[in-house]
């Protein structure tokens, strides 16, 4: 179990007034997929604040570790930690836009961010086509460059490199936001059984009723305040 404690705080202002999106403290078991639905009037204010000080405060919870009976595992807290680290290690993110790099391969892509993580692995292009195939990209397609791959091709590939270094939670910002219909339905089934079968928490920020159909819990935003839907 985890906690995600202050995660969307003073996010902005309007009219010259502070903007709290509330405090948030959500008990987060694992096997679970959670969505965030925001609306377009939480989105604006979120973007503008990313915008004047960047996505570190948006995608950066406080996150503790909680053992089964809740109570926390140590005295550490992530004042002591080097966070940069930890979401190295601990959080995958998959992004709308996808952010790979265009000119690399895919296996290039996800090796290199197995790098930045420090994964322990002797043989990291292998490990990488066994990702790639679990979300439905086979060798050939995985030594294309970014460039000659599809959406949705892309998407998946986004998805590998979040998982390249096995943590524990995924946070998806609008994952399908960019993709077909059909495609939609391919990445929706693959963050649900990263829940299901691997024991991910899979966190979705989404306006999709659709998306948010697969989730076990909803949250949603409503007067400033982070409150559960579903």
């Amino acid at each position: 179990m985890y906690i995600l404690q202050n995660a969307l705080q003073n996010i902005g202002r309007n009219r010259g007034r502070n903007i709290l999106i509330g405090l948030v403290m959500l008990a987060i078991i694992a096997t679970t997929v959670i969505c965030l639905v925001i609306t377009n009037t939480a989105e604006a204010i979120i973007n503008d604040y990313k915008t004047r000080f960047g996505a570190e405060v948006f995608l950066s919870p406080d996150i503790a570790r909680l053992n089964a009976e809740g109570r926390r595992m140590g005295r550490d807290s992530l004042k002591d930690i080097d966070r940069d680290v930890y979401r190295s290690k601990n959080i995958g993110v998959i992004f709308q836009s996808f952010n790979l790099i265009t000119n690399a391969t895919a296996v290039a892509n996800v090796v290199l961010s197995m790098n930045i993580s420090g994964v322990a692995i002797r043989n990291k292009k292998e490990h990488t086509y066994g990702l790639l195939a679990k979300v439905g990209i086979d060798k050939e397609t995985a030594d294309r460059k970014i460039l000659k791959l599809s959406g949705g091709e892309q998407q998946r590939v986004a998805i590998a490199r979040a998982l390249s270094h096995n943590p524990d939670i995924i946070i998806a910002d609008e994952p399908t936001g960019n993709l077909d219909a059909e495609t939609e339905d391919d990445v929706l089934k693959i963050l649900s059984l990263l829940a299901k079968e691997e024991g991910k928490c899979v966190i979705i920020v989404t306006h999709s009723k659709k998306v948010s159909g697969i989730a076990d819990e909803v949250w949603g935003m409503k007067d400033g305040s982070i409150t559960l839907v579903k």
